[in-house]
């Protein structure tokens, strides 16, 4: 996974850059509005190729921020109103990176402008720090959990780019993809012994009302702490409202 991230990232960059270098054609540089209440900041550079394809790169960065849908969290996965700091007192944090190539099928308006098709490769990077406090024979313990998931896969979106005056863009979008989710939950305390680790990860798994064997279970408890690993499917949206300048 991390081999197929760095080369072909890599490779959708030098590709922009020839191509903008060889041909010399216009840019646009524009960011998505919609993820901004969100405290997503979203930005897209766009370089023309041709008459009908172009190809780009978009980066979306959320700085560190209280976790999103942390109410729904504490209210119907946990229940209990007296663990505020296991959400509340969390932060979040996300890095996404959208390498695409898009095809203008209508020539006579000429790329950057009109419908559009695209196909991209997504890779998103979650990472969630929660603060949490549990009781341990009859010890309240302060301890952190780190959760990180990474998604990476194809996606495909159509539509249209204006432009106005010949420089402020508006490129409004929406596709679909499919990703692969590798995950990762560690709780790591130098002082924690492998009983405490074993009395967390069953008190963890009591909150969230999770029964299990621990015979069929693989084995959690390492010398680096508590560590769950796992990976899952997931589908990918893109949507955008994109506002910008033509270069």
């Amino acid at each position: 996974m991390k081999s197929l991230k760095y080369s072909i990232l890599p490779l959708f960059m030098g590709l922009l850059l020839v191509g903008q270098t060889a041909l010399a054609q216009r840019s646009v540089i524009k960011i998505n509005i919609p993820n901004l209440p969100s405290q997503h900041i979203n930005v897209f550079y766009e370089g023309v190729l041709s008459d009908q394809f172009s190809i780009g790169l978009g980066v979306g960065i959320t700085p560190s921020r209280n976790i999103p849908g942390s109410g729904i969290v504490q209210n119907l996965i946990l229940d209990n109103p007296d663990a505020s700091n296991f959400v509340f007192d969390g932060t979040y944090q996300k890095v996404a990176l959208t390498p695409f190539i898009r095809f203008y099928p209508i020539k006579s308006l000429g790329a950057p402008r009109g419908f559009h098709l695209d196909a991209a490769l997504r890779y998103s990077r979650h990472a969630i720090k929660l603060p949490y406090r549990t009781n341990i024979q009859g010890l309240e313990i302060d301890t952190e959990a780190t959760a990180a998931l990474q998604v990476i896969g194809p996606a495909g979106s159509i539509g249209y780019q204006f432009l106005f005056g010949d420089r402020i863009a508006l490129d409004i979008y929406a596709g679909v993809g499919f990703g692969f989710a590798p995950f990762r939950l560690e709780i790591f305390d130098e002082s924690f012994t492998e009983q405490t680790y074993t009395d967390i990860l069953n008190r963890i798994l009591e909150e969230l009302n999770v029964s299990y064997n621990v015979d069929e279970l693989p084995n959690f408890i390492t010398n680096q702490g508590l560590n769950f690993r796992g990976s899952f499917a997931m589908p990918i949206v893109r949507t955008g409202f994109s506002i910008g300048i033509a270069l």
